[in-house]
């Protein structure tokens, strides 16, 4: 049970006292009488006990010059939000009765919020639970906010009552949500206290209250508040303030696409007491589906004093013409002149999109053939030309493929492929490589009008073919005419002909070989174009240049037939490049265009008396020694006589 403190009957006198006070400064003097008829009934200890607290209030009164600087109210809202720490010197007496919590003695029943933290001195119930009889005496409000999150210890000391300290937070009523701390130690004048962690910028309301367990009214008392805390800041009414962006803001965009974005700048004023909360934005009216905060800020935004916040608004139209809409942000916690929301008018124009309309040169279906030449790189192109564009509007080509893929590439100018307002030409550039033999495909491409996702797709195909590299091909024809018997004269024609459709390269190496039998001896070789060698020793003619496409060359040869007969057989070796590849990798051989079937040797047959050789008899060989020996004395005789 709560302790009496000192009797029924004197609190009841108390009571009487306090009804019957007409004038404020009556209810003092009902204090005094209370005080006496404590005095009266108390032993010297406690008498002096009594003296004692009551010197000690009259001093606080005299430090802070009574109740001057205190701003307490009959009920909160008349509270002002207290700028300092105290100590208050106040008093209930003469206040009313406003604020009764329903008794409830299991803790913690306080439900506002856990920010009440340990109990009071001994004697206390657990944080937060109430006693029966607790505020039904009047009560004084003090309002408290600080700019920081912090733990506040309030302490109120009666001068002589059983009063309760109960703190509210954000409003006051008789309901245990409201609450969110209480502490009652039971005993008359014995000092209340409560440590409350508060919230930055949050309202919290410290009231002084009576208790009596006979029913209302409770008693009346003078205490004294103190608010103390480490890091807390008392501030005054919240002074929360900003600019933003007038408006109206103009965009101009084309159907489906999202215009840059324009900001609607909100700048926090830097003499706020605390951060300006921006709790949300929503666009409202006319074409609000059209725009947008992109990117989408996350919700709240907290501004800080002196700092500014930018709202990206972008208009993505979804139809031509005029657009508009208003954009609207709330500021919960705004103080005036600045409202509690504020709206910006948004305007736009959009141009409906038109997608250009594509020609092609040469047209879909044709077909397409690379130019004839050497092995390598053919090229050829199909010019696209883009006419009709409006807006936004885009068609594009792209995805080019050849089936079968073959010896093919694709790719196009612009290399996005995308034809816009800004372009209006381009193609798409083919390439082959031509090889030893011909390939066919055939070129698919995907034209798009409008955007890729969007749009609506058309495929344009063209049969194309690569032909087969220009390639020399060599044959060469050996004939022979003269004097077919021994000692004669002959001479040998060989015509090289190119039947391909490129001119036979000279590489490196010998492009003709031929090799005369023993049978002849070599006397020269000559050529029409090139350069042919004759090495007598070996009987080797070798000849070196290019054949032109379609045309030929002919190597003559000219040699002689020894004293012998029967068969003679020859044929020349020619080397060449096939393939265009640069080395002469296809070799052939003569053929004697007057024989049957191809490749054949060229033979003659040697015919006649072979050639006499002059044979001397002993008789002569004598007489032609002695005309030898006798020239010899001659001359050594005519060599005498000149000495």
């Amino acid at each position: 049970m709560k302790l009496a403190g000192i009797g029924v009957g004197i609190l009841a006198l108390g009571v009487a006292f306090s009804a019957a006070a007409a004038e404020p400064w009556e209810a003092f003097l009902d204090q005094v009488r209370i005080k006496q008829a404590i005095a009266d009934s108390l032993t010297p200890e406690q008498l002096e006990a009594r003296k004692i607290r009551l010197a000690q209030w009259l001093y606080q009164q005299s430090l802070i010059g009574g109740n001057a600087s205190r701003t307490p109210g009959d009920v909160c809202t008349a509270a002002t939000l207290e700028t300092t720490l105290g100590p208050f010197n106040d008093t209930t007496v003469g206040a009313t009765d406003d604020f009764d919590l329903p008794a409830d003695t299991a803790a913690p029943t306080c439900t506002a919020a856990s920010t009440c933290t340990g109990a009071g001195p001994a004697g206390s119930l657990p944080r937060g639970a109430i006693y029966t009889g607790t505020g039904t005496g009047p009560d004084r409000a003090f309002a408290i906010r600080s700019s920081t999150a912090c733990t506040m210890t309030i302490t109120m000391d009666p001068a002589t009552q059983d009063m309760a300290l109960i703190a509210y937070q954000s409003t006051c009523s008789s309901n245990l949500a409201d609450c969110a701390c209480v502490d009652d130690t039971g005993v008359a004048g014995t000092a209340e206290v409560v440590t409350l962690d508060m919230q930055a910028g949050v309202d919290y309301f410290v009231v002084a209250d009576g208790y009596t367990t006979s029913g209302p009214p409770g008693p009346s008392d003078a205490y004294t508040m103190t608010f103390s805390g480490p890091g807390c800041t008392l501030v005054g009414a919240s002074t929360v303030n900003y600019t933003n962006t007038a408006g109206p803001l103009s965009f101009t965009g084309s159907v489906g696409v999202a215009t840059p974005s324009q900001n609607v700048n909100v700048a926090a004023t830097g003499g706020n007491t605390e951060a300006l909360t921006i709790s949300g934005c929503s666009f409202v009216g006319g074409n609000n589906a059209d725009f947008s905060l992109s990117p989408a800020p996350s919700f709240p935004l907290s501004v800080a004093a002196g700092s500014n916040v930018d709202l990206p608004v972008v208009m993505t139209a979804s139809a031509g013409g005029a657009r508009t809409t208003t954009l609207t942000c709330t500021t919960p916690n705004a103080t005036a002149p600045s409202g509690t929301s504020f709206s910006v008018t948004l305007n736009g124009t959009a141009t409906a999109d038109v997608s250009p309309t594509l020609t092609y040169s040469p047209v879909p279906t044709t077909s397409i053939a690379f130019p004839a030449g050497p092995a390598g790189v053919a090229t050829s192109t199909i010019a696209i030309t883009a006419a009709g564009a409006a807006g936004g509007g885009v068609t594009t080509v792209n995805g080019c493929t050849f089936a079968p893929a073959g010896p093919f590439t694709a790719a196009t100018t612009p290399a996005n492929g995308q034809f816009t307002t800004s372009v209006t030409s381009g193609s798409i550039d083919l390439t082959c490589t031509r090889g030893a033999t011909a390939a066919a495909s055939t070129l698919t491409c995907t034209e798009t009008t409008g955007t890729i996702t969007r749009g609506n797709s058309t495929t344009r195909s063209w049969p194309v073919s690569c032909p087969a590299a220009d390639a020399a091909v060599l044959s060469a024809s050996k004939s022979v005419t003269g004097s077919f018997n021994p000692g004669g004269a002959i001479t040998y024609l060989i015509t090289i002909t190119n039947t391909g459709s490129a001119a036979s390269a000279d590489n490196a190496g010998d492009e003709l070989v031929d090799v005369l039998p023993a049978q002849l001896n070599l006397v020269s070789a000559s050529a029409s174009a090139g350069t042919a060698v004759a090495t007598i020793a070996t009987r080797t003619v070798t000849w070196n240049g290019s054949v032109p496409a379609g045309g030929s060359v002919t190597i003559t040869i000219n040699a002689t037939i020894t004293n012998t007969v029967g068969q003679v057989t020859n044929q020349a070796s020619v080397s060449y490049d096939a393939d265009g590849n640069g080395s002469n990798e296809t070799t052939v051989l003569s053929d004697d265009p007057g024989a049957a079937g191809g490749a054949d040797a060229t033979t003659f047959a040697i015919t006649g008396a072979l050639q006499s050789i002059p044979v001397f008899s002993n008789w002569s060989k004598l007489l032609a020694v002695f005309a030898v020996l006798g020239m010899g004395l001659m001359f050594w005789g005519f060599r005498t006589r000149q000495a």
